[in-house]
């Protein structure tokens, strides 16, 4: 969708009185004016991701006026592309119902400038009539675009009708904070209370400068939370997750959200629902766009954060750590019987040689790392002092 359409929740901003009647009820209820922001940020992130659904703002126009029955007969040579248009509008319409607001708002602003249009034309061609005998041209019934009208005019005219400005002043809070991080690129950041986050690109990350433990994301996000008596939320386009202080990831995209545990416990709700799940350790859920009831639970899987380009082990059994790098690297890693109760914690870039890895895994257990000659097989052995 091209800048000139903006989706907008509301389109009136309320009167100074209100405004100052609303203004004074935040000041005064700081839990009200924290919800009030949380809203805002919602809101914000959903015309967001309607905005960036729509086609480009002529087409747009031309299915409303279609739908309404309003083009002119130059436009029937472009009703195979507007159906086209409309289908491809139809998701879209299905999941935000503001959509269909906007496309009925263009229609009624369509039939209000063709009903003022005849009495123009009629005082235009009173103006002809003085100066040459010849009658008007009467305007077609039905039409949106009458003789002597520019085409490109009913096109402008729109176009600007659909830039519509957010009504409540309050409802986009000044203090917001915002990272966005490319396709292929990651970054780390740090937010105010301690807590990190590292990004995988395409993401956006937002948060009330005020409220840093509270987060709006899209994308691939990896959280380490630190603990605190205040939850730490993130939302996503179509869920909730809620912590207290854990590690987790969060994959937000058209197909839903995913949340991965690795350490901690974690609830997860669909957005706009009260039902959630708790997960633990090792465990998964995915909220569908269309979810209301509480999300399934399921094991995370072998390496569920492989896009963060890290290995990533909390009290991770060390032969699920050999199977996490054997598949990455190709290789055959061997553990003896004494070490297959050890754990491990620890983070490694993916980037890191194996046999760096290895020999830090081996350091951290007591072990030796053994490469035998006549075989690539890496292999983990007690140490005898550590065996005695």
């Amino acid at each position: 969708m091209d800048p000139t359409t903006h989706i907008s929740l509301r389109e009136e901003a309320p009167s100074g009185e209100a405004r100052l009647a609303l203004r004074r009820a935040l000041t005064n209820d700081p839990v009200l004016l924290e919800q009030t922001r949380l809203w805002a940020s919602v809101c914000e992130r959903t015309a967001e991701t309607v905005t960036s659904s729509l086609p480009p703002t002529g087409d747009l126009i031309a299915v409303a006026l279609f739908e309404a029955e309003l083009l002119g007969d130059a436009d029937v040579a472009e009703l195979s592309r507007v159906r086209d248009v409309q289908k491809a509008l139809e998701p879209v319409r299905r999941h935000h119902p503001s959509v269909n607001a906007l496309l009925s708002r263009i229609a009624a602003d369509a039939r209000a400038f063709q009903d003022m249009w005849p009495e123009d034309a009629q005082a235009r061609a009173r103006t002809r009539a003085l100066r040459t005998p010849a009658p008007p041209t009467p305007a077609a019934p039905g039409r949106l675009r009458p003789a002597g009208r520019p085409a490109l005019m009913w096109t402008a005219a729109a176009s600007v009708v659909l830039i519509v400005v957010a009504a409540l002043f309050l409802l986009r809070a000044p203090d917001t904070l915002r990272i966005a991080v490319p396709e292929g690129a990651t970054r780390t950041v740090q937010l105010a209370d301690g807590s990190t986050v590292l990004l995988a690109g395409p993401a956006d990350l937002s948060w009330q400068e005020s409220s840093t433990r509270r987060v709006f994301l899209t994308g691939k996000g990896f959280f380490d939370v630190v603990a605190h008596s205040d939850p730490f939320d993130v939302t996503t386009e179509h869920a909730v997750t809620t912590v207290s202080g854990t590690e987790f990831g969060v994959e937000s995209g058209n197909a839903g959200t995913h949340v991965t545990v690795l350490s901690g416990r974690v609830h997860v709700r669909p957005l706009g629902t009260g039902t959630d799940v708790l997960l633990v350790a090792g465990e998964a859920a995915r909220v569908t766009p269309t979810a209301v009831n509480a999300p399934d639970i399921t094991p995370a899987g072998l390496d569920p954060l492989m896009w963060t380009g890290l290995f990533i082990f909390r009290d991770t059994p060390i032969d699920s750590v050999a199977v996490a790098l054997e598949s990455a690297y190709n290789v055959d890693i061997d553990v003896q019987d004494s070490l297959r109760d050890e754990t491990l914690t620890g983070t490694f870039d993916r980037d890191q040689p194996v046999g760096e890895i290895l020999t830090i895994v081996a350091a951290a257990l007591g072990a030796d790392l053994e490469l035998p000659d006549r075989q690539p097989v890496y292999r983990l052995v007690r140490r005898e002092s550590a065996a005695g």
